[in-house]
């Protein structure tokens, strides 16, 4: 083989490893109360969360202070917030500069602000109305983003957080109320996202009993600025609503008109490109939904998608293989994961795309673009059969998975690219592309979902700047038959150009232990494939050492065994 380099031996060893492994594991809810009876403190930070999406209203008080000796930025706020996404925000914004001859300029602003589904108007003293926009000019458009993140990081962002970094700092009262503090670190990779470097860590002091949040600080580094952040939440379920200004009443009736008429455009579009039948979405409508019935449906398909069984032992897989905590509910990762990346759903019975009211009108028109995308998908895809045979292994899932939202991604690039005169057709990568685009405002990284689908958009990429769009339907006719092909798409494409056909799981191997486990019933076996087994070495090794510490893989099989008591091995 050539430039085989010994250490690589080294790496392959290590994932036949994994093949034989074998382990224990026993399958226990924690109730998020006694944290000190648990392993970590994950499963309950997961209450707390959970615990804050279920409320209706809550005042959030926050000062917040960005400042180096010659410089300073004060936010000092309330913010109200009803219906979970719809929040009126009032302070003071002051800022002091001292320049390099010693002379010093300041100036502070009253700032009143509401956030309406997905829309921000502003107060403007100079022409005493409200208007569309943001605290900052819209030509500032870096500052614009690393104001949204610092703003955000007065609610519980969970997906911006290192999982690893959680960490019980004990019990206390807080006047009356009996009370524990956590503590962690936002995630690096999320701080190199919106600024070049820096670190913030945060404690958060949480009601024992209700398990929603009593105040939190957070503290930093930021670009060499130091960064402390200070919020009380109080008044939960208490709040009345506001009412919302005239003029801003009527702007939000020209967002659900403009998606009415641009829907149309998407349809036409999506069409077009991919070579389709727009009539065969004639009966299809949109319609706004709020976040709670979005993640409700998601979570609901998501048992349709899938069986629940198999999800449960893959989960208990991934914890071992430290892809996801030890505590955390794997089911409702990937629920979760869908929510944050979609936002939205189709309804194939209903005919009705669903879109997430709280979307920012250009997130929600691509989002919109693409859950279109899906919806001529169920016209030509059986796409819930797909998924859930008796013998499709997680490998085939994943590969699945990732083709097909890996086409609604690659649409979706190609209409913002088309508008500025471009084509994601003639590009070389997808991942920076959907980090400026797609995914611009997404804290989502959790691996084994966020890279599965820019992995499946790279794929298309590939596929289509060899051949055309329409090429792609012959993909569904012979899908990838594993991970592989998604991560490396020339084994595909190989296959392609000589009119190989893919064997679906042709060379799935089923172990048989029984004689060796006396008294243990096998209930799961699979394939895990190319992609976890990348993920676990990614976790210790670059990215490009732990592509090629896989690269040589064929195929692998794990099975699960439990006995009487529900032990599993």
């Amino acid at each position: 083989m050539k430039n085989y380099r010994p250490n690589m031996v080294k790496f392959h060893l290590a994932c036949l490893f994994l093949c034989v492994v074998i382990f224990f594991c026993k399958i226990e809810k924690a109730t998020g109360i006694n944290i000190e009876e648990q392993e970590s403190v994950y499963s309950t930070v997961e209450d707390i969360v959970d615990s804050f999406n279920k409320i209706d209203s809550v005042d959030i008080f926050a000062e917040s202070w960005i400042q180096s000796p010659e410089y300073r930025e004060t936010l000092k706020f309330k913010n109200l917030i009803r219906e979970k996404d719809n929040y009126k925000l009032e302070g003071q914004l002051s800022f002091s500069k001292i320049n390099p001859s010693g002379r010093s300029f300041s100036s502070s602003n009253w700032v009143q602000q509401y956030y309406i589904r997905g829309i921000s108007f502003i107060w403007r003293d100079t022409t005493k109305q409200w208007e569309k926009g943001g605290i900052l000019n819209d030509n500032d458009s870096g500052k614009k983003l690393k104001y949204r993140f610092l703003k955000n990081l007065f609610l519980i962002n969970f997906e911006a957080i290192d999982p690893e970094s959680f960490n019980f700092r004990g019990y206390s009262k807080k006047g009356d109320t009996d009370s524990f503090t956590i503590s962690y670190k936002i995630d690096s990779e999320i701080i190199k996202k919106w600024y070049s470097y820096g670190y913030i860590e945060g404690k958060i002091c949480v009601d024992k009993n209700t398990l929603l949040p009593i105040d939190l600080r957070l503290s930093g580094k930021l670009e060499g600025l130091d960064f402390l952040q200070i919020v009380q939440y109080k008044n939960y379920n208490k709040g009345e609503k506001f009412s919302i200004p005239e003029d801003i009443a009527k702007n939000l009736k020209l967002k659900e008109r403009y998606f009415e008429d641009i829907f149309e455009k998407l349809i036409e579009y999506v069409s077009r490109v991919r070579g389709w039948d727009a009539d065969a979405l004639s009966e299809v409508s949109v319609e706004f939904e709020n976040r709670k019935k979005i993640k409700e449906v998601i979570a609901k398909n998501l048992e349709k998608k899938y069986n629940l069984k198999k999800i449960q032992y893959e989960g208990e897989i991934f914890k071992w293989l430290n892809i996801i905590p030890k505590d955390a509910e794997y089911k409702d990762l990937i629920s979760n994961a869908e929510f944050l990346l979609k936002s939205s759903f189709y309804d194939a019975e209903k005919k009705k795309i669903f879109i997430g009211d709280w979307l920012e009108e250009e997130i929600a028109e691509n989002v919109c673009l693409r859950e279109v995308v899906r919806a001529f998908q169920h016209k030509r895809i059986d796409l819930n059969s797909i998924f859930n045979g008796e013998n499709v292994t997680y490998d085939q899932n994943t590969t699945r998975n990732a083709l097909i939202e890996g086409e609604s991604y690659a649409v979706a690039l190609e209409y913002i690219l088309n508008k500025k005169g471009d084509s994601f057709q003639t590009k070389r990568q997808s991942l920076d592309l959907i980090e400026k685009t797609v995914q611009k405002n997404s804290y989502l990284r959790i691996p084994l979902f966020y890279e599965m689908y820019v992995y499946g958009t790279d794929f298309v990429r590939n596929f289509i700047h060899r051949y055309e769009w329409t090429k792609l339907d012959e993909l569904y006719k012979n899908f990838p038959v594993s991970m592989k092909e998604i991560i490396h798409p020339e084994y595909y494409i190989v296959k392609y150009e000589i009119g190989k056909k893919n064997e679906i799981g042709r060379n799935f191997i089923q172990p048989d232990f029984s004689s060796s486990f006396t008294n243990w019933e096998k209930v799961y076996l699979t394939s895990l494939g190319e992609y976890p087994i990348y993920l676990f070495f990614n976790k210790y090794f670059n990215k490009n050492v732990s592509i090629k510490a896989v690269s040589g893989w064929s195929e692998d099989n794990i099975a699960v065994y439990q006995n009487k008591n529900g032990e599993n091995i």
